[in-house]
C-alpha cells in the first residue's frame, strides 16, 4: 500500500501498527478461519487496543479488504510494452496471491456478505477497483486498458477456478484466457 495519502506522508509508527495488525489478522485467519477474526481476538493477539483497531478499520470488511490488498509477497509483474505478457504475469501473480489461505478466506468472506451487507459490497468493489487499476497501470505502455467488465472477464476464470472450483489454475488456462480476451479486440 502507498505510504502517501492526499500528499502527506503516513507516520512510520502508524505504518508499523497497521502492518502488525494485518500480519496478526492473517495468522488468525490461518488458525481459526474468518469467524475467528474479531476485533477482540485481533486486539488480544496483536497487543493493540480495540480503539486503535477501529481507528484504522471502522468495519471488519475494511480490515479484510486490507488483508487481501496487502497479501503475501508472491512476486509482482513489471510494466511493459507487450500486453499479453503483462496480463499473463499479472494473472500468474493473482493466482499466487489467491492461493494463500488467509487471502482466499478473506475474499470469500467479503464476497459471501456482499449481497446483503453494504460495507462488504463496498469492500469488494474497492478490491476489484484496486486490482483493475494496478493492471491498467502495468499496461500503460500498451494500447490496452481494461474497464470493469474487461477485468472481470480476464480475472474471473482465475478467481472462479481457485475459489469456487477449488482447482489449480494452470499456466495454460491463464494464457488461454488472455489470448481469448485479446482476440476479441474490443479494448
Amino acid at each position: 500500500m502507498s505510504t502517501e495519502s492526499a500528499g502527506t506522508r503516513v507516520n512510520p509508527r502508524v505504518q508499523r501498527t497497521r502492518a502488525n495488525a494485518l500480519a496478526v489478522a492473517r495468522e488468525i485467519l490461518l488458525d481459526g478461519g474468518p469467524a475467528a477474526l474479531t476485533y477482540t481476538s485481533l486486539s488480544d493477539r496483536s497487543g493493540l487496543t480495540r480503539q486503535t483497531l477501529y481507528r484504522h478499520w471502522h468495519q471488519r470488511e475494511a480490515l479484510l479488504a486490507d488483508v487481501i490488498l496487502t497479501g503475501p509477497d508472491v512476486g509482482y509483474p513489471s510494466a511493459g510494452p507487450d500486453a499479453r505478457q503483462v496480463m499473463i504475469e499479472f494473472l500468474t501473480s493473482l493466482r499466487a496471491g489467491l492461493s494463500d489461505t488467509a487471502t482466499a478466506a478473506a475474499l470469500l468472506t467479503i464476497a459471501a456478505q456482499a449481497g446483503q451487507d453494504p460495507d462488504a459490497s463496498d469492500a469488494l468493489s474497492r478490491i476489484f477497483a484496486d486490482r483493475r487499476a494496478a493492471l491498467n497501470l502495468l499496461l500503460e505502455q500498451t494500447p490496452v486498458t481494461l474497464d470493469p467488465t474487461d477485468y472481470l472477464q480476464v480475472a474471473g476464470p482465475v478467481i472462479t477456478q481457485l475459489l469456487i472450483g477449488r482447482q489449480p489454475v494452470s499456466d495454460y488456462l491463464i494464457a488461454d484466457t488472455v489470448d481469448a480476451w485479446l482476440a476479441r479486440g474490443q479494448h
